[in-house]
């Protein structure tokens, strides 16, 4: 499979992982922050952190997960190190 270097030729790790066909490896090249989750949806794909960290914050009050996998996904994150901050989130009533 194609190699997917984050950040490099993709604005973010959702573009990468969007562009993975079944069987890609997606390689971090530097750490990443998010402000939102991130889909893998029907892909059978590695996600190499590669020592590198991906540190969500703020609130997404969609899903309360970094990673959502879903669908007929089968997902290996290798070199896992991941750093979650999470701030009080309220739903609108």
């Amino acid at each position: 499979g194609a190699e997917g270097k984050v950040p490099a030729g993709y604005e973010s790790l959702q573009d990468a992982i969007t562009a993975a066909a079944d069987g890609d490896t997606i390689t971090l090249v530097r750490d990443i922050t998010t402000t939102s989750y991130t889909v893998i949806n029907d892909k059978d794909i590695t996600i190499d952190l590669a020592d590198f960290t991906i540190t969500a914050t703020g609130c997404d009050e969609t899903y309360s997960s970094l990673l959502f996998i879903q669908g007929g996904s089968n997902v290996t994150i290798e070199a896992l190190r991941m750093t979650i901050w999470t701030e009080f989130c309220s739903m609108a009533e």
